[in-house]
C-alpha cells in the first residue's frame, strides 16, 4: 500500500495524533531503551492517560487539506499499545527519523503538558521542522513546520495545525484504533501502519528497509 494512497495519508496523519498522545503521557527516559524498556515506558503512559477507550475528533488545517480533518478516531489501551509495539519492533526507522533533533519538555501549573521538537536536516534529520505540542488529554494542540525539498524549485515550507478534543466513550460501531472519516468511512490506520511497517522491514538496505540478517 502506497503512502500517497488515502489510507496511507490518514496513516501517516494519525501516527502523528498517536504519537502525540504517548508523548503526553510518558515521562522523559534515557536512551537507548531495550524492546523490553519501551514496551514499559508505554504501558506505564497509557495506563497514566488512556485507561479506557475514548472517541476524539480531529481538526487538521494546513498548507496541503488532510483526509483526517473532521476524523473521529476511537483511541483505546489496545491501540496504544499496537502502536508503541509498531515503534519498539522498527528501531532503525525510529533512530533516523529522531536523528538531528532536540526535544524539550514543560509541565505548567495548570497540570498540561507542552512538547517541543526541532530537527535540523544539516545535522541528519529527515527533515529540517519544528513542532510544539501542548495541552491535556482531552484537549491537545499541535503546530508543525517541515521544509521539504521535493525536487522542483525551491524548498517550501509545509505548515499543518491538529486540534484534537475527546467528545466521549467510543460507540458499539467502533473498535480501539479505528477511525471514522468525515464522509463516513471506518478504517483501521494502525494496521495500514503495521502493513508498511513489515513491507519495510523486508525490503533489505538496498530499497531503504532494515538491514538484511
Amino acid at each position: 500500500m502506497a503512502m500517497g494512497s488515502r489510507t496511507g495519508r490518514i496513516a501517516g496523519g494519525v501516527a502523528a495524533v498517536v504519537t502525540g498522545v504517548m508523548v503526553l503521557g510518558a515521562e522523559p527516559v534515557p536512551a537507548p531503551q531495550s524492546k523490553a524498556e519501551q514496551l514499559a515506558a508505554a504501558d506505564a503512559a497509557i495506563a497514566k492517560v488512556l485507561p479506557t477507550a475514548r472517541l476524539f475528533r480531529m481538526t487538521v488545517t494546513g498548507t496541503v487539506p488532510s483526509p483526517v480533518n473532521g476524523a473521529e478516531m476511537c483511541l483505546g489501551p489496545e491501540s496504544m499499545r499496537k502502536f508503541a509495539g509498531l515503534v519498539a519492533d522498527n528501531p532503525e526507522a525510529v533512530a533516523a527519523l529522531g536523528k538531528g533533533c532536540a526535544q524539550t519538555r514543560e509541565k505548567k501549573a495548570d497540570g498540561s503538558m507542552r512538547v517541543e521538537v526541532r530537527c535540523d536536516k544539516a545535522s541528519g534529520a529527515v527533515f529540517t521542522g519544528h513542532m510544539v505540542l501542548e495541552g491535556t488529554m482531552k484537549d491537545i494542540h499541535q503546530h508543525q513546520d517541515m521544509v521539504l525539498d521535493l525536487g522542483a524549485g525551491e524548498p517550501k515550507t509545509y505548515s499543518t495545525d491538529t486540534h484534537m478534543t475527546e467528545v466521549g466513550p467510543c460507540p458499539a460501531t467502533m473498535k480501539s484504533g479505528q477511525i471514522r472519516t468525515a464522509d463516513g468511512q471506518i478504517i483501521d490506520p494502525l494496521a495500514a501502519l503495521a502493513a508498511l511497517g513489515a513491507t519495510h522491514s523486508k525490503a533489505g538496505p538496498e530499497k531503504g528497509g532494515a538491514p538484511a540478517k
